[in-house]
């Protein structure tokens, strides 16, 4: 998994269906996802929304489709999906576009607060596996600086 999914899925809020999504929250879990919407709501707070549509307007359609393909199966069980955030399965990349103009960083933060915590760490564990495999190490709170460390990095324009 690439670093810009993971934070897109941060920033649409980080695959349902899986065992661990499933299971009770551990601590490790909350941990975790804390640490991630915490990040989710400082991109937010860091102009975010005009960021994200930027990079959709930069997409294809063919990119925007699995994008939102990933973020979607992510947001599937947030109730008042549709009604509340008018996201729907499919959603095209004008659509979306269309979508952002009607949210602002409250609604934006109440989606990611919706998002599961068990969910949240399970996307970090398939990243954390990615990281192993490329020897960058497993240590879950390592991982969550050097991801932190990146996003700064990127909203300061470096």
């Amino acid at each position: 998994m690439r670093i810009p999914t993971l934070l897109a899925v941060c920033v649409f809020s980080l695959s349902a269906g899986t065992a661990a999504c499933q299971e009770a929250v551990s601590g490790t879990d909350t941990v975790i996802a804390v640490s991630f919407k915490t990040l989710a709501k400082a991109l937010v707070a860091q102009d975010g929304i005009q960021r994200l549509t930027s990079r959709i307007e930069t997409m294809d359609d063919a990119e925007f489709s699995v994008r939102y393909k990933e973020a979607y199966g992510m947001l599937v069980s947030v109730p008042g999906l549709q009604s509340s955030y008018g996201l729907k399965k499919g959603l095209s990349r004008k659509e979306m576009l269309a979508v952002l103009k009607t949210w602002d960083g409250r609604k934006v933060c109440a989606l990611i607060d919706s998002v599961p915590d068990a969910q949240v760490s399970a996307k970090f564990n398939e990243y954390l596996a990615y990281a192993q495999e490329r020897g960058a190490g497993s240590d879950p709170f390592k991982q969550i600086q050097i991801l932190w460390g990146r996003v700064v990095s990127e909203l300061r324009g470096k």
